[in-house]
């Protein structure tokens, strides 16, 4: 956003060229002179239709390297708005305090897709972006026995992810993030008020992004601007006040205050 304009534009060397149409499909006209970066305010880079989330996507240390499930996706609601670089994630009065921030890597889908193979998911994917996949813990930890806590359990996990400012995603759309690269292992690492409280790497995902993609278009059809996380290598509570910077390298970093809602 500029003078007052949302837009959608490309960042190339510090400053913002404005485009006179989405991002996604035919090839976008530049529209205007380019402006600094830091005359820009950066909104989340797309308005999803869907996001979706990964669940346990990483090995951890001393895991047998052998996975026999398909991945375990989740919806999230999007929010109103999403949320972008900058933004407040707000403290549900509903639930309050502490939250979980759970930096993610994110694929950003750039065409309609259904029914995908592995192989075939990259054609569909436009970029990758920095998603915080913000929880509230406490909706996520119920008492009782299934299958009778069946509907508060679905409805905790549920829920704990969909308040409003729960899904910010950020600065942008890198397009230059390779398979190989994700592969070989790529840094993601959450700082709260300066301070790196956890650190990652890709190299433990336990699926490839092209398989994740693909199953995920077999659940439902993949639209333009979609989201998937590719899941969280480690959770870090937060609380009013904190700043949170979730970061993924060759991306950027996501910088978010949290404030408890009046």
């Amino acid at each position: 956003m500029f003078d007052g304009t949302v837009r959608f534009g490309l960042v190339e060397d510090e400053a913002f060229l404005p485009l006179d149409r989405h991002v996604f499909g035919e090839e976008p006209g530049r529209t205007g002179q380019a402006v600094p970066l830091s005359d820009v305010r950066l909104l989340s880079p797309t308005e999803p239709r869907n996001i979706l989330v990964m669940w346990r996507a990483f090995y951890k240390e001393g895991d047998r390297r052998t996975v026999d499930h398909s991945p375990y996706l989740a919806v999230k609601a999007a929010g109103d708005p999403p949320g972008g670089d900058g933004s407040q994630i707000l403290i549900p009065e509903l639930v309050g305090g502490p939250l979980a921030a759970e930096a993610e890597l994110a694929v950003v889908i750039g065409r309609r897709a259904k029914n995908l193979t592995p192989e075939q998911a990259w054609g569909t994917i436009a970029g990758f972006t920095v998603m915080n996949d913000v929880t509230a813990p406490s909706l996520l930890h119920p008492t009782g026995q299934w299958p009778e806590e069946l509907p508060r359990l679905v409805s905790g996990a549920v829920v704990a992810k969909c308040f409003d400012t729960f899904s910010p995603f950020g600065p942008w759309i890198e397009t230059s993030l390779t398979d190989d690269e994700i592969k070989a292992g790529v840094t993601i690492r959450t700082l709260v008020n300066g301070e790196e409280k956890m650190r990652g790497t890709t190299a433990d995902f336990k699926f490839t992004v092209g398989e994740v993609v693909s199953h995920a278009s077999r659940i439902l059809t993949l639209t333009p601007g979609d989201v998937i996380t590719l899941g969280t290598p480690g959770v870090v509570l937060v609380d009013d006040g904190d700043v949170v910077e979730c970061e993924v390298e060759g991306i950027g970093s996501l910088r978010n205050t949290i404030v408890a809602q009046p």
